[in-house]
C-alpha cells in the first residue's frame, strides 16, 4: 500500500481528495490519492533520470518512488493537521525505503534531488493553481517548503547513520563516474570532480596494479602501498579504485607533470613481492584521466618479466599495437625473423643478444654490460643472429627490430 493511500485511509473525514484531485471530489478517495502520488514519483525519479543512470523495472529508478511517495503523503499530511511543520516527524517507513534505494546506487544528493523536484511538483501543480484569494494558500506553500526540509534532513540523517551504507553508496557512485570518464561517455565536470575528490584539470597518472597470486589482492596491503608511491611520487592527490578480485587501478594527479628524476625514485620502492604495476603515461584534464588508464591497460595485457614490478606505457607502446592481433604478431615474427624465430635455447640467446645489441645503437660495450658478457661474446653471437636472419640487416631493420621485440616479450612470459 502507497504513503499516500495510507494516509487517505487513515484520514477518512479529512479534506486530502480535495487536496490532491479537487475535480474528483467524492470518487474513490485512496486511488485518487494513490495515483497522484505515484505520478509525482514517477515524475521526480524521471527528472533524476538522466544523471543518476537510474534505469530497470526493478532497479534504482523503482527504488526512488516509495521515497517521494512517503514525502507527498508527509507533505500533505501537513494541510490536515495542526502540528508546527519544522516539529514533524517523518514516518517510520523512511529509513527502510532510504536503505533500499542507496543499496540500489542511488546517491543522497539524488535522493534529495528527487524530493525537490517533487517539492516543486506540489507547488506548481496544486499550490499555484489554487486561486489567489484562498485563505490557505500561503500557509500551504510553507508547510510544503518546511516539510522538504524536514524529510531531507531525515534522509541526509538516515544516510549518515550508517557508516557501511555510506561506504557501499559512496564506492559505487565512484565506480559509476570512473566507468563513465575511461568509457568516454559524456559526463558533467563538476558532478565528476565532486564524486572522485580530484582536479580534473590537473597531470594525472593511471597505475593498474595487479596480484601474481591466484587469490584476491588484499585491499588493505594495496592501499597501503598506493598510498607510500603517493607520497614518494610527491602527487597532489590519488584515487584507487578496485576493478577486479586480484587487481585495483590506482590515479595520481599533480598541478604540473613530475620530471624524470621523481619517477625514477619507483626503483628504490618495495611493494609486495607479488605485486605488479602497469603505469600509464602523463597526461592532463580529462581526456588525460582517460587515456592514462588506457596506456596502463596496455601495459598490464603485455607480457611482463621479472627485473622489476612495474612497468611503463612507453615500454610497450608500440608492442601493444601491434600485438592487439596475438596471432597476426606471431606470424609476423616467423616470417621477419626466419631461423632465428627458432624456440631453441641456444637460438634464443643469440637473438636476444641482437636485439640488446640494436637497442643499444649497435653498441657492443653496452651491450656487453647489459648482458653481463664480455664483448667478443656479443660480437660473436651478432654474428651468427645474422646469419640466421639470412639477409643484410640494415635492408630490414625496423622490422626485425620489432620482431625481435615482440619474441622478447612472449618468450618473457604473461602476467
Amino acid at each position: 500500500m502507497s504513503a499516500l493511500r495510507r494516509l487517505s485511509d487513515e484520514s477518512p473525514h479529512s479534506s486530502v481528495v480535495d487536496i490532491v484531485v479537487p475535480e474528483q471530489q467524492g470518487s474513490g478517495r485512496g486511488l485518487a490519492a494513490d495515483g497522484w502520488a505515484l505520478g509525482v514519483a514517477r515524475a521526480a525519479a524521471d527528472a533524476v533520470k538522466g544523471g543518476a543512470c537510474l534505469h530497470g523495472e526493478n532497479g534504482p529508478a523503482t527504488a526512488v518512488e516509495p521515497v517521494v511517495q512517503e514525502y507527498v503523503a508527509f507533505a500533505l499530511r501537513g494541510f490536515t493537521t495542526h502540528t508546527t511543520p519544522s516539529s514533524a516527524v517523518p514516518p517510520a517507513s523512511l529509513p527502510r525505503y532510504v536503505y533500499i534505494a542507496l543499496r540500489q546506487g542511488v546517491t543522497l544528493y539524488q535522493l534529495l534531488h528527487a524530493i525537490s523536484v517533487a517539492r516543486q511538483h506540489i507547488v506548481d501543480r496544486y499550490i499555484l493553481s489554487l486561486p489567489g484569494h484562498h485563505p490557505s494558500r500561503g500557509d500551504r506553500l510553507s508547510i510544503t517548503v518546511t516539510r522538504a526540509e524536514v524529510f531531507s534532513r531525515s534522509i541526509a540523517e538516515t544516510y549518515l547513520s550508517d557508516s557501511d551504507v555510506d561506504r557501499s553508496a559512496r564506492r559505487v557512485e565512484r565506480a559509476r563516474v570512473t566507468c563513465d570518464v575511461v568509457a568516454g561517455r559524456p559526463v558533467d565536470l563538476a558532478e565528476v570532480e565532486r564524486v572522485l575528490e580530484l582536479d580534473m584539470s590537473d597531470h594525472h597518472l593511471a597505475v593498474m596494479l595487479w596480484s601474481l597470486r591466484d587469490e584476491s589482492a588484499p585491499t588493505d596491503e594495496l592501499g597501503r602501498f598506493a598510498k607510500e608511491l603517493k607520497r614518494s611520487l610527491g602527487a597532489r592527490r590519488m584515487l584507487l579504485s578496485s576493478t577486479a578480485p586480484r587487481s585495483a587501478c590506482l590515479w595520481l594527479s599533480w598541478r604540473h607533470p613530475p620530471g624524470e628524476r621523481v619517477l625514477r625514485s619507483r626503483v628504490t620502492l618495495a611493494p609486495p613481492p607479488w605485486l605488479r604495476a602497469g603505469f600509464g603515461p602523463i597526461a592532463p584534464g580529462l581526456e588525460g584521466f582517460r587515456r592514462s588508464y588506457v596506456g596502463a591497460m596496455a601495459v598490464s595485457r603485455a607480457p611482463m618479466d621479472d627485473t622489476l614490478w612495474f612497468r611503463d606505457y612507453r615500454d610497450v607502446a608500440l608492442m601493444s599495437l601491434v600485438m592487439a592481433d596475438t596471432e597476426q604478431a606471431q606470424c609476423f615474427v616467423r616470417e621477419t625473423l626466419g631461423a632465428l624465430a627458432d624456440p631453441d635455447p641456444g637460438v634464443a640467446e643469440m637473438r636476444e643478444t641482437l636485439r640488446t645489441y640494436l637497442a643499444y645503437g649497435r653498441s657492443r660495450i653496452h651491450a656487453a654490460n647489459q648482458l653481463h658478457v664480455a664483448r667478443n661474446t656479443v660480437a660473436y653471437r651478432v654474428a651468427k643472429a645474422v646469419r640466421l636472419l639470412g639477409r643484410v640487416l640494415e635492408r630490414d631493420e625496423v622490422n626485425v627490430r620489432i620482431a625481435l621485440e615482440i619474441a622478447h616479450l612472449t618468450s618473457s612470459g604473461s602476467n
